[in-house]
């Protein structure tokens, strides 16, 4: 893209915009639905918190995708993403 013209500070806020969504989908999907809600009489799943010892502590984490933005290293939140 970029031999035929393409700007490279677009193609790289296409590729972090990209790896944002991606993130974000997966972190939602993996702490939000625990089912599918397509096929409900399937069984479920749910990402827990476990101990250093690897006993499970009883607390399920959630909503791991609303905290992905403050986890930027660059300390933009991902202000980057849409300049």
């Amino acid at each position: 893209m970029l031999a035929a013209g393409a700007d490279h500070t677009d193609l790289v806020r296409i590729a972090r915009s990209v790896a944002y969504e991606t993130a974000f989908a997966l972190l939602y999907s993996i702490t939000a639905h625990g089912y599918d809600h397509g096929a409900p009489d399937t069984p479920g799943w749910r990402l827990m918190e476990t101990t250093p010892a690897g006993e499970l502590t009883g607390r399920s984490l959630q909503a791991l995708h609303e905290d992905l933005l403050s986890m930027d290293p660059s300390g933009q939140e991902g202000g980057d993403l849409s300049e």
